[in-house]
């Protein structure tokens, strides 16, 4: 499989994953998904305005595990 292929998978796996809804709950599988949106950016991929929202609550929860340690 080509590499761009493979980021484009990972990128919208990860969104997917992080903006899953089940009921009123909060991202389901956003452990997995976070991961590989920080492995898509890990391989030069871009965070662009299509992934900004997302992008924001990922960051936004790690801001607050780190200030829960």
């Amino acid at each position: 499989v080509p590499a761009k292929v493979k980021q484009d998978a990972r990128r919208n796996l990860g969104v997917l994953l992080v903006d899953w809804k089940v009921g009123s709950q909060p991202g389901v599988y956003f452990d997995e998904g976070s991961g590989l949106l920080k492995e898509y950016v890990r391989q030069g991929g871009v965070i662009d305005e299509s992934l900004r929202a997302t992008w924001e609550k990922i960051e936004e929860r790690d801001l607050k595990s780190k200030e829960e340690r």
